[in-house]
């Protein structure tokens, strides 16, 4: 019960969301892997209690990975390894004005997925 009431604590959302937010700009940029992002975003959680530092960490490679998807469906350029394939479905669509649609069902397969 503890760790459930720790899971959703105010500060564990903050962090969360605050390495979500740094992982999509880091998996957006084309040649910026998730696991680089990890090894250098690394130093940030020297400050933080464990189970901050994993929940930014997790929340760091969970959305790198969707970043990615933003530059292969709107510049044509995988931002990370594991967006060639939406990269094929994605480019496309936007070419034809449905970027959104690409986009919403990039994070929506990411949520889903993870």
């Amino acid at each position: 019960m503890y760790s459930f009431s720790m899971a959703f604590s105010p500060l564990i959302i903050l962090v969360s969301a605050g390495g979500a937010i740094l992982g999509i700009i880091w998996g957006a940029m084309p040649g910026l892997s998730p696991a680089m992002a990890l090894a250098l975003l690394l130093g940030l959680t020297y400050s933080l209690g464990t189970p901050y530092a994993i929940a930014f960490l997790l929340s760091v490679l969970i959305s790198a990975t969707f970043g990615g998807a933003i530059s292969a469906i709107l510049i044509n350029i995988p931002g990370t390894p594991d967006s060639v394939p939406t990269q094929w479905s994605g480019h496309p669509l936007a070419k034809r004005g449905q970027g959104g649609l690409a986009l919403g069902t990039a994070i929506t397969s990411c949520m889903i997925g993870n």
